[in-house]
């Protein structure tokens, strides 16, 4: 039985008590304390009252210690605080400490709970948050906490950078903050309530794969896959949304790459079918020519004057065959890069005026008169370049010009402008559309088709023009209009004139 004198019924709780409890002096010793003490620290009683308490505390501690301590000689009560005590075994204690200073009895009254286990716990608890923080913020998809008001109430580092936004302008913002617009897919306009989050926060429920261009401060546009994610109390109420988006821009540019490129791939079958086709009509047309009109001439008694008219077509047709044949045999040579560009200096003056008399009746017989604008002096006009494939264009934009213009006038010039000598050839024909102004100078492509197979051509004309202008180190361009002509303009580095 319990003596109920005041002081045994103190000193019974001093003995029994599972938490640490001493009287310690301000000269740094311990005056009194109690088992519990010897059980946490490893002790004996006579070993912790023989050495300063600073002896069994923890080093690092040892400068808030005493700074505690000068608070309460000052008359302070002290209330959790915390510091490390060091066992016997070299472990590390945490307590946690209520102490009332006697300053006039140089004495400390003081109870310690022992908190390692929940310190253990928190630190244990801080390296899983840091942790989890840490693999969060290394993740490349962007990761938002929205409140139920959807407000961004925690962003990982990616979530600004995918928008193009800082995380000042994200964090209390809202899914539709005026800093940046959203669209859908394919541009039109994005409605707050078809917002991932908002359809969450309002139904409870996932949303997964929803499709957003986001155009931020300096409208460059970013195109996001969202998911959104309910997170709910007990009651299943949603208190928060995860939501987490993808930059797919760049993924979607690849995929619209492929799209054109299968696009371009299919177009190309499809033109090279036309073009062997075309081909096999372009070689059996002048052959059927040439052995049909032989086998006439072999077999009539025909008059001088039919037989030179029989020749006459056979010269032509094979004529056209040798066109068809140099022609292949020209762009397989540009295709495998085959071929070589020889400078030398020539007079463009000269180059113009032998075109001109060379297509000048052609053009003429099909009522269309062609003539040369020269800009500079014979001397003014000396090129060093490969006079031939300057020809080879020329021709071909001349050809064309005349095989497409059947009324008005075709002109054949140039003009000094900016660091370029610039030559053209203007007619008056049928023009060409503007969205096939780019197509035209492919292999094998023929704007008007069925006007093509009337006067003939396989369609390398202009790609043969455009790779010769290229390796010439030039530029070939069209300007024109539907019904009303068009003009090539082949752009040469003013560098090469003397």
């Amino acid at each position: 039985m319990i003596d109920s004198h005041p002081d045994n019924i103190y000193k019974h709780f001093f003995e029994v008590s599972e938490d640490p409890i001493c009287v310690a002096g301000f000269d740094g010793y311990f005056k009194y304390i109690n088992p519990v003490w010897s059980k946490l620290l490893g002790y004996t009683e006579e070993e912790l009252l023989a050495k300063p308490f600073h002896f069994f505390i923890h080093p690092d501690d040892h400068a808030k210690s005493d700074e505690e301590i000068s608070k309460l000689s000052t008359g302070q009560v002290t209330i959790n605080f915390e510091n490390r005590f060091v066992n016997k075994k070299g472990d590390v204690i945490y307590l946690q400490w209520s102490v009332t200073p006697k300053p006039k009895e140089d004495l400390m009254y003081c109870i310690a709970r022992d908190i390692t286990e929940l310190k253990m716990a928190e630190m244990k608890l801080q390296e899983s948050q840091k942790l989890y923080y840490s693999v969060i913020s290394a993740l490349s998809e962007g990761l938002v906490v929205q409140d139920k008001n959807d407000k961004i109430l925690m962003a990982n580092d990616s979530a600004p950078k995918i928008l193009g936004l800082s995380m000042d302008q994200l964090l209390g913002k809202d899914s539709f903050d005026p800093r940046w617009q959203a669209t859908r897919e394919d541009g039109s306009p994005f409605r707050p309530e078809d917002h991932p989050s908002i359809i969450t926060l309002r139904t409870g429920k996932p949303v997964d794969n929803t499709i957003m261009n986001v155009y931020s401060n300096d409208d460059d546009r970013t195109i996001i896959s969202i998911n959104s994610r309910p997170l709910t109390d007990d009651k299943g109420n949603v208190t928060r949304v995860v939501a987490s988006f993808t930059d797919i821009t760049e993924r979607k540019k690849a995929i619209e790459e492929l799209i054109k490129a299968k696009e371009k791939a299919e177009e190309s079958d499809r033109l090279k079918t036309e073009f062997i086709n075309n081909m096999s009509h372009e070689i059996r047309t002048p052959l059927n020519g040439i052995l049909g009109f032989s086998e006439m001439l072999f077999n009539s008694e025909k008059t001088g004057d039919e037989q030179k008219q029989y020749i006459d077509i056979i010269h032509k047709s094979g004529n056209q065959l040798m066109h068809v044949i140099d022609e292949i045999l020209e762009i397989s040579e540009l295709a495998t890069k085959q071929v070589d560009v020889i400078k030398k200096e020539f007079c463009l003056n000269d180059l113009l005026m032998g075109l001109h008399s060379e297509y000048e009746t052609k053009a003429e017989k099909n009522g269309t008169p062609l003539s040369v604008k020269k800009a500079l002096s014979d001397e003014g006009s000396t090129l060093f370049s490969d006079e031939k494939k300057l020809r080879k264009i020329l021709v071909k934009i001349l050809e064309n010009a005349i095989k497409f213009t059947s009324t008005g006038f075709i002109e054949i010039g140039y003009l000094e402008k900016n660091k370029e000598l610039e030559i053209y050839v203007k007619d008056t024909g049928v023009g060409i559309r503007e969205e096939n102004q780019k197509s035209i100078f492919q292999r094998f492509s023929q704007e008007e088709k069925e006007l093509s197979k009337n006067v003939g051509g396989l369609g390398l004309g202009l790609s043969i023009a455009m790779e010769n202008t290229e390796l010439l180190g030039g530029k070939l361009s069209v300007k024109s209009e539907k019904g009303k002509g068009a003009t090539f303009f082949i752009s040469i580095p003013k560098t090469t004139l003397n």
